[in-house]
C-alpha cells in the first residue's frame, strides 16, 4: 500500500481493540510526574537531561525555557536522570520507588544546581558526594550525586553516559 494510506475496515476493529487493551494495562500503573528546574549557576549553558529507566536509556531531551523541565514516568522503577553541560561535572538524581504508593498520581518536584568544573572559568568547586532526600507520604528516595572523572592512569576515556551510569 502506498505510504500514508488508511489501513483497510476490516483492520480498524483490531487496531481499536489492541488500543483498548494497552490504555486498560498502562491505566492501572502507578506514574510519577517530575517537575525539575535546572540551575547552571549563571552560565547560560546548554544542558540535556538523559533519562534511564530501569537501566536503559529511554529519552534525552535538551533542556530549554530557563531550565525548566517535565517528565511523566514509571512510579515503580528505579529511575536515573543524568543531567550533562558544559563546564559542570554531571549530576545523577536517582529515584528510588516509594515503598506505598498513594495514589495513581504522584508528584515530585527538582531542584538541581549544577557544579562548575573550572574547565571554562578556572573555578572549581568541590563536587557534590552525595544527597540523600528521603520520601514522604508515599514520595520516593531521591539521591543525588556528581560525577567526576576517572583518575585512573593508563586508562581510556569511557563516554560520558558509560560513565554517569
Amino acid at each position: 500500500s502506498p505510504r500514508g494510506a488508511m489501513p483497510p475496515p476490516c483492520m480498524w476493529k483490531d487496531m481499536c481493540d489492541r488500543l483498548d487493551q494497552l490504555a486498560a494495562v498502562t491505566a492501572h500503573k502507578p506514574r510519577l510526574h517530575v517537575h525539575g528546574t535546572v540551575n547552571l549557576a549563571g552560565s547560560g549553558a546548554a544542558c540535556s537531561l538523559h533519562v534511564v529507566v530501569g537501566g536503559e536509556l529511554v529519552d534525552v531531551q535538551d533542556i530549554t525555557n530557563q531550565g525548566r523541565f517535565r517528565l511523566d514516568l514509571s512510579a515503580d522503577e528505579h529511575i536515573r536522570l543524568i543531567l550533562v553541560s558544559t563546564g559542570h561535572f554531571p549530576r545523577v538524581v536517582e529515584i528510588r520507588p516509594a515503598r506505598t504508593v498513594s495514589g495513581p498520581v504522584n508528584h515530585l518536584d527538582l531542584r538541581v544546581v549544577l557544579t562548575p568544573n573550572g574547565l571554562l572559568d578556572g573555578k572549581r568547586v568541590a563536587p557534590l558526594r552525595e544527597k540523600f532526600i528521603p520520601g514522604r507520604d508515599g514520595a520516593p528516595d531521591v539521591i543525588g550525586y556528581d560525577r567526576t572523572p576517572n583518575s585512573r592512569p593508563n586508562s581510556t576515556p569511557l563516554p560520558l553516559l558509560k560513565r554517569a551510569s
